[in-house]
């Protein structure tokens, strides 16, 4: 191996590191702070939470600060950095490692809802409704470990919920689960194939979880409580299926 592909190896694990770095900085209280002070963007409301109980992440215990800013900075951030190490190894300007590849697609799923939570911020709100930490997976979870459940008792204090807005953090997670697998599919169809039809499903789907204030219309089921957002996670179900058949149907096309 000659001393330039060494270093041009070097530079491919480097670059392709910048998506997580990304992600790790949205991720520590004290990163935010420091993007918001050299940004001057407000990406957090102040000190609405007790410090002891933020232990370091904002996305895990004290994502409920965050502002939609912060939603549109991180979202448009990673999909920018993304794209870029994705393109790279396309087009083998710089070879990538296949594991931070492999993350870069994964996190897709997340960013497309994160944008479009910022942009809607006369609709979703940190405090809006439901409350994530109700759904009962994390119930068993708080169950299952105690300590969480003193946490989220604590976290509550904290916390004025109320339904004037749908929960910000509530939603991501849900439009995530309905476009994972079409997404993650999709873009690797669009890539690598250059077929767009499955990424394009991917975002329709993602884009009808998005507006629960369509469904509370339309719907006899309340959208601001897990009745609805239970409803809106089933989505995944056809929202993967069909990406599955698609993607069956474009491997024999270009087989």
């Amino acid at each position: 191996m000659s001393l330039n592909d060494l270093l041009f190896q070097l530079l491919g694990v480097i670059v392709s590191l910048i998506p997580l770095t990304i992600c790790l900085l949205f991720s520590i209280v004290k990163s935010v702070l420091k993007i918001e002070k050299i940004t001057g963007i407000k990406l957090m409301y102040p000190n609405l939470i007790d410090d002891e109980i933020k232990m370091g992440f904002t996305f895990l215990l004290s994502a409920f600060e965050v502002t939609p800013s912060y939603w549109k900075l991180f979202g448009s951030s990673y999909f920018i950095a993304s794209a870029t190490i994705i393109l790279l190894d396309r087009f083998k300007i710089l070879i990538m490692p296949e594991v931070t590849l492999c993350i870069s697609l994964f996190m897709m799923c997340i960013i497309y809802p994160m944008v479009v939570v910022g942009l809607r911020k006369n609709t979703f709100n940190s405090f809006g409704l439901p409350n994530l930490s109700d759904f009962f997976i994390f119930k068993l979870w708080r169950w299952r470990y105690k300590e969480l459940e003193v946490l989220y008792r604590r976290n509550k204090k904290y916390i004025d919920f109320n339904d004037k807005y749908y929960s910000s953090l509530s939603y991501i997670c849900i439009a995530s689960i309905v476009g994972f697998f079409p997404i993650i599919q999709g873009f690797s169809a669009l890539i690598y194939h250059g077929v767009p039809f499955i990424v394009a499903f991917g975002i329709f789907m993602q884009t009808i979880v998005l507006f629960p204030d369509v469904w509370d219309k339309i719907m006899p089921l309340n959208f601001k409580k897990w009745t609805g957002g239970t409803f809106l996670v089933l989505l995944a179900i056809p929202s993967w299926y069909l990406s599955f058949y698609m993607g069956i149907f474009v491997f024999n096309l270009l087989a």
